[in-house]
């Protein structure tokens, strides 16, 4: 069975390093890509990753700040791929 769209943004935040750091237990992100280039990458629409994006800011997941993405909790993304899996 292929990875849902949530599956697939779930892993690109945990796995991608490009203009990442970590401290304290979070990742941090300088969001030099745009929606449509994190799309391509893991093969969803733009609409998609927006949607995405503001859910698991919903849930506490990830914040904005600027031009940066911090995944606040990385258990809570990893718990998305355990429940697929």
């Amino acid at each position: 069975m292929s990875p849902s769209a949530t599956e697939k943004l779930a892993r690109f935040l945990l796995d991608f390093r490009d203009g990442r750091t970590e401290t304290d237990g979070c990742i941090y992100f300088n969001l030099e890509s745009t929606h449509q280039d994190i799309a391509d990458m893991i093969g969803v629409s733009r609409e998609t990753v927006c949607r995405l994006f503001a859910k698991f800011e919903r849930r506490g997941l990830v914040e904005r700040r600027d031009s940066r993405l911090l995944v606040v909790r990385k258990e809570g993304l990893r718990d998305l791929l355990r429940r697929s899996g």
